[in-house]
């Protein structure tokens, strides 16, 4: 499923997020076990994505929070998203995430 702009995601609540000192944070999954690295900018959309907004929203919240972000850093963050998406971190509201 491609996500649109108007896309609505519910983080997997199964995943944890340990923040570190350095800005980092590593977000893990432990039904596969496996483990992401996040940057502040990803740690930043994961905290956004709320079951509330939409990635318009997020993509706004995002501009108010590091004071404008420019055309690259949308698409990076919309690739961010997309990834969270992708890698079962996030899904759609009322649906399984896998």
């Amino acid at each position: 499923m491609a996500l649109s702009l108007d896309t609505i995601l519910v983080p997997n609540p199964d995943f944890f997020l340990r923040e570190e000192s350095d800005g980092a944070g590593i977000l893990y999954d432990p039904n596969s076990g496996k483990v992401r690295i996040l940057n502040e900018s990803s740690i930043a959309i994961w905290n956004l994505i709320d079951g509330q907004r939409s990635i318009t929203q997020i993509l706004k919240a995002l501009k108010e929070a590091f004071g404008g972000i420019d055309i690259d850093a949308e698409k990076d963050a919309l690739e961010t998203i997309e990834c969270l998406y992708r890698y079962g971190a996030v899904g759609l509201p009322n649906t399984e995430i896998r």
